[in-house]
């Protein structure tokens, strides 16, 4: 490939295959850097999407709650021992968010 004089007025050469394979690689090294940019963009809003994902799973949970009743084949121990298990998930939660410097996540319930 032929490119523009340069400016010492000498004529630039270049192999099309190196041409394009210098392109690839900064087109490459470009995607590369913008991949970690929304990684680390996504790692700052990865804990409220979590938790938005949780108090939507949580409300299907009640509204499943309430669909079922009192079944007669519904299992209230299991249901016993997983809301044992989201409590202690959810006060370690707390835990932290306070730790952050976030106060008052119990009282906005209230």
């Amino acid at each position: 490939m032929k490119f523009p004089p340069n400016e010492a007025g000498e004529q630039l050469q270049m192999p099309r295959k190196a041409f394009e394979a210098a392109v690839f690689h900064a087109l490459h090294i470009a995607a590369d850097n913008k991949d970690r940019d929304n990684r680390g963009q996504s790692a700052l809003l990865s804990p409220m999407r979590h938790l938005d994902n949780a108090a939507k799973e949580c409300d299907r949970a009640r509204a499943a709650l309430g669909d079922i009743g009192n079944h007669h084949g519904f299992d209230l121990e299991k249901l016993r021992r997983a809301a044992e298990d989201y409590q202690r998930s959810h006060d370690e939660l707390i835990m932290v968010v306070e730790q952050l410097g976030v106060s008052g996540t119990e009282d906005a319930d209230a």
